[in-house]
């Protein structure tokens, strides 16, 4: 299973983000997930898969600070289904099978929402799973997966 990142909410509403090893959260140039806001601060988060599957969430002595189940953390493990927050974009932690197709990440900084595609979605297995856990958008096309 591979672990993602949903973003629930904000600018990057709909684009999912493969966590394999380290992603660094935050405005900078730098950063691997890039929000804007000003409650973001440069270097604000960093999620990590360990070698166990678990994934952890660090943050980096930001400003606005990093909430999991609505808690300001330090440090916390995240499971699945859990809520991490950074500035105003809510994420939820997801699993999807090792043998859906790669998943897409679109990165739309400073757009305004999800990008625009067809109404309907591919059918790649990533997309059958997004589908079926009534997920808005397909990670593997970003088209909406309603019909």
């Amino acid at each position: 299973m591979k672990n993602v990142l949903v973003a629930k909410t904000g600018a990057l509403e709909g684009n999912v983000y493969t966590i394999a090893g380290r992603r660094l959260i935050g405005r900078g140039e730098e950063c691997d997930i890039r929000l804007v806001g000003s409650g973001v601060s440069l270097k604000h988060a960093c999620v990590m898969e360990l070698d166990d599957g678990s994934v952890i969430v660090r943050d980096l002595k930001s400003r606005g600070g990093t909430r999991v189940r609505g808690q300001l953390l330090v440090e916390a493990e995240l499971s699945q289904g859990d809520e991490l927050v950074v500035g105003d974009v809510r994420f939820e932690l997801r699993s999807v099978s090792d043998d859906a197709d790669q998943t897409l990440e679109l990165d739309l900084k400073g757009a305004g929402g999800p990008a625009q595609s067809p109404t309907l979605c591919c059918d790649s297995p990533l997309a059958q799973v997004a589908r079926k856990g009534g997920w808005s958008f397909c990670p593997a096309c970003g088209a909406s997966t309603s019909s």
